[in-house]
Protein backbone atom coordinates (compact mmCIF):
# COMPACT_ATOMS: atom_id res chain seq x y z
CA UNK A 1 0.00 0.00 0.00
CA UNK A 2 1.35 3.54 -1.03
CA UNK A 3 0.98 6.59 0.97
CA UNK A 4 -1.92 8.50 -0.99
CA UNK A 5 -3.32 4.91 -0.06
CA UNK A 6 -3.04 3.30 -3.71
CA UNK A 7 -1.27 0.67 -4.10
CA UNK A 8 2.34 -1.20 -6.16
CA UNK A 9 2.75 -4.00 -7.56
CA UNK A 10 5.82 -5.27 -8.91
CA UNK A 11 7.34 -8.32 -10.69
CA UNK A 12 9.10 -9.28 -13.75
CA UNK A 13 7.94 -9.21 -17.72
CA UNK A 14 8.70 -10.51 -20.83
CA UNK A 15 6.29 -8.30 -22.69
CA UNK A 16 6.91 -5.16 -24.92
CA UNK A 17 4.28 -2.24 -25.44
CA UNK A 18 0.72 -4.48 -24.91
CA UNK A 19 -1.96 -4.01 -22.64
CA UNK A 20 -1.23 -2.32 -19.70
CA UNK A 21 2.37 -2.14 -19.99
CA UNK A 22 3.50 1.30 -22.25
CA UNK A 23 7.27 0.89 -22.00
CA UNK A 24 9.42 -1.97 -24.15
CA UNK A 25 11.79 -4.09 -22.57
CA UNK A 26 15.56 -3.05 -22.68
CA UNK A 27 16.83 -6.26 -22.18
CA UNK A 28 15.47 -9.92 -22.04
CA UNK A 29 12.98 -9.84 -19.17
CA UNK A 30 12.92 -6.51 -17.05
CA UNK A 31 11.60 -5.36 -13.70
CA UNK A 32 8.10 -4.20 -14.59
CA UNK A 33 5.94 -1.88 -11.53
CA UNK A 34 2.72 -0.92 -11.64
CA UNK A 35 1.07 2.13 -9.29
CA UNK A 36 -3.01 2.16 -8.68
CA UNK A 37 -5.21 4.43 -6.88
CA UNK A 38 -6.57 3.62 -3.93
CA UNK A 39 -9.89 1.58 -6.02
CA UNK A 40 -7.53 -0.22 -8.08
CA UNK A 41 -6.97 2.31 -11.17
CA UNK A 42 -3.86 2.31 -12.88
CA UNK A 43 -2.19 5.59 -12.46
CA UNK A 44 1.16 4.50 -14.27
CA UNK A 45 3.59 2.03 -15.25
CA UNK A 46 7.34 1.63 -15.15
CA UNK A 47 9.52 -0.71 -16.96
CA UNK A 48 13.38 -1.24 -15.37
CA UNK A 49 15.86 -1.03 -17.69
CA UNK A 50 18.74 -3.07 -17.85
CA UNK A 51 20.55 -4.98 -21.14
CA UNK A 52 20.43 -8.07 -19.03
CA UNK A 53 18.47 -11.04 -17.42
CA UNK A 54 16.64 -10.08 -14.26
CA UNK A 55 14.45 -11.70 -11.77
CA UNK A 56 12.14 -11.13 -8.69
CA UNK A 57 11.07 -8.11 -9.28
CA UNK A 58 10.55 -5.70 -6.20
CA UNK A 59 9.19 -2.61 -5.35
CA UNK A 60 8.10 -0.45 -2.19
CA UNK A 61 7.47 3.13 -1.37
CA UNK A 62 9.95 5.44 1.08
CA UNK A 63 9.11 7.79 3.79
CA UNK A 64 10.21 10.54 1.46
CA UNK A 65 7.35 9.44 -1.48
CA UNK A 66 10.15 7.97 -3.37
CA UNK A 67 10.37 4.56 -4.71
CA UNK A 68 12.64 2.12 -4.22
CA UNK A 69 12.90 -0.91 -6.70
CA UNK A 70 15.32 -4.24 -6.20
CA UNK A 71 15.40 -7.32 -8.30
CA UNK A 72 18.65 -9.54 -9.27
CA UNK A 73 20.49 -9.22 -13.02
CA UNK A 74 23.40 -10.39 -15.02
CA UNK A 75 23.22 -7.00 -16.68
CA UNK A 76 26.44 -4.79 -16.77
CA UNK A 77 26.18 -0.96 -17.32
CA UNK A 78 23.57 0.18 -19.34
CA UNK A 79 19.92 1.46 -19.22
CA UNK A 80 19.12 2.35 -15.72
CA UNK A 81 23.01 0.40 -14.35
CA UNK A 82 25.41 2.58 -13.80
CA UNK A 83 27.65 -0.11 -12.23
CA UNK A 84 29.66 -3.24 -13.50
CA UNK A 85 28.41 -6.24 -11.68
CA UNK A 86 30.57 -7.54 -8.87
CA UNK A 87 30.68 -10.94 -9.83
CA UNK A 88 30.60 -13.09 -12.38
CA UNK A 89 26.97 -14.18 -12.87
CA UNK A 90 24.20 -12.31 -11.21
CA UNK A 91 23.83 -9.74 -8.49
CA UNK A 92 21.57 -7.89 -6.61
CA UNK A 93 20.24 -4.43 -7.76
CA UNK A 94 18.40 -1.45 -5.85
CA UNK A 95 17.06 1.69 -7.99
CA UNK A 96 15.70 4.68 -6.55
CA UNK A 97 13.50 6.76 -8.40
CA UNK A 98 11.30 10.22 -7.23
CA UNK A 99 8.56 11.71 -8.55
CA UNK A 100 9.99 14.92 -9.28
CA UNK A 101 6.10 16.69 -10.62
CA UNK A 102 2.85 15.50 -9.71
CA UNK A 103 1.14 14.73 -13.05
CA UNK A 104 4.32 12.73 -15.50
CA UNK A 105 4.86 9.89 -13.25
CA UNK A 106 8.01 8.99 -11.96
CA UNK A 107 11.46 10.04 -13.15
CA UNK A 108 14.99 8.38 -12.14
CA UNK A 109 17.30 11.42 -10.83
CA UNK A 110 18.14 13.70 -13.76
CA UNK A 111 21.73 14.71 -15.30
CA UNK A 112 21.96 18.03 -17.06
CA UNK A 113 23.98 17.31 -20.44
CA UNK A 114 26.12 20.12 -21.61
CA UNK A 115 25.63 20.49 -25.58
CA UNK A 116 21.40 18.64 -25.66
CA UNK A 117 18.90 21.05 -27.37
CA UNK A 118 15.62 20.59 -28.92
CA UNK A 119 14.27 22.83 -31.83
CA UNK A 120 11.95 24.02 -32.89
CA UNK A 121 10.16 24.18 -29.42
CA UNK A 122 7.00 24.72 -29.52
CA UNK A 123 6.91 22.64 -32.61
CA UNK A 124 4.20 21.24 -35.36
CA UNK A 125 5.87 18.19 -36.76
CA UNK A 126 9.66 17.42 -37.03
CA UNK A 127 11.39 17.82 -33.85
CA UNK A 128 15.41 18.18 -34.26
CA UNK A 129 17.24 17.00 -31.23
CA UNK A 130 20.98 18.10 -31.10
CA UNK A 131 23.50 15.64 -29.15
CA UNK A 132 26.41 16.30 -27.29
CA UNK A 133 29.91 15.60 -29.21
CA UNK A 134 30.65 11.95 -27.43
CA UNK A 135 30.71 8.07 -28.70
CA UNK A 136 27.28 6.65 -27.55
CA UNK A 137 26.86 2.66 -27.09
CA UNK A 138 23.03 3.20 -25.97
CA UNK A 139 20.16 5.96 -26.95
CA UNK A 140 16.88 5.65 -25.78
CA UNK A 141 13.74 8.85 -26.98
CA UNK A 142 10.75 8.36 -24.65
CA UNK A 143 7.98 10.97 -25.08
CA UNK A 144 5.45 11.11 -22.53
CA UNK A 145 2.28 13.43 -22.25
CA UNK A 146 1.16 15.01 -19.12
CA UNK A 147 -0.37 11.58 -17.66
CA UNK A 148 3.14 9.90 -17.73
CA UNK A 149 1.49 7.84 -20.32
CA UNK A 150 4.24 6.95 -23.02
CA UNK A 151 3.47 8.18 -26.81
CA UNK A 152 6.71 7.56 -28.66
CA UNK A 153 9.75 4.94 -27.63
CA UNK A 154 12.71 4.50 -29.62
CA UNK A 155 15.89 2.52 -28.78
CA UNK A 156 19.35 3.08 -31.00
CA UNK A 157 22.16 0.32 -30.04
CA UNK A 158 25.54 2.14 -31.45
CA UNK A 159 23.81 4.72 -32.61
CA UNK A 160 25.89 6.11 -36.12
CA UNK A 161 27.87 9.71 -35.41
CA UNK A 162 25.50 11.62 -36.38
CA UNK A 163 24.99 13.80 -33.03
CA UNK A 164 21.53 15.38 -35.00
CA UNK A 165 18.36 13.36 -34.24
CA UNK A 166 15.10 13.91 -35.88
CA UNK A 167 11.69 12.44 -34.42
CA UNK A 168 8.20 13.16 -36.93
CA UNK A 169 5.62 13.96 -33.88
CA UNK A 170 2.84 15.13 -36.33
CA UNK A 171 0.66 12.42 -35.18
CA UNK A 172 0.37 13.86 -31.41
CA UNK A 173 -2.14 16.23 -30.24
CA UNK A 174 -1.99 19.45 -29.37
CA UNK A 175 -0.06 20.11 -26.11
CA UNK A 176 2.95 19.43 -23.34
CA UNK A 177 4.76 16.66 -23.87
CA UNK A 178 8.48 15.62 -22.21
CA UNK A 179 11.16 14.09 -23.86
CA UNK A 180 13.40 11.20 -21.58
CA UNK A 181 16.51 10.90 -22.81
CA UNK A 182 18.58 8.08 -21.82
CA UNK A 183 22.78 8.46 -23.28
CA UNK A 184 24.51 5.34 -21.72
CA UNK A 185 22.65 5.01 -18.67
CA UNK A 186 22.17 8.82 -18.09
CA UNK A 187 19.01 10.52 -18.22
CA UNK A 188 17.80 13.75 -18.75
CA UNK A 189 14.27 15.40 -19.88
CA UNK A 190 13.01 18.61 -22.31
CA UNK A 191 10.14 19.94 -21.89
CA UNK A 192 8.04 20.27 -25.30
CA UNK A 193 4.99 21.68 -26.70
CA UNK A 194 3.14 20.76 -29.24
CA UNK A 195 1.27 23.41 -31.81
Amino acid sequence: KTIDNGYLFSGDSYSNISGDKTEINLGVEQSWIVKTDSLGNKQWDKTIFTTGHDEYGDAIQTKDSCYVIVNNTSAGIGGYKTQSSWSSSVDYWFVKFCDTTSTTGINSNLKSFSGISIFPNPVSSILSIELPKQTMKLLIFKIHNVFGQTVFYKIENNPDSSHAKTINLSFLSKGIYFLDLFIDGEHTMKKIVKE
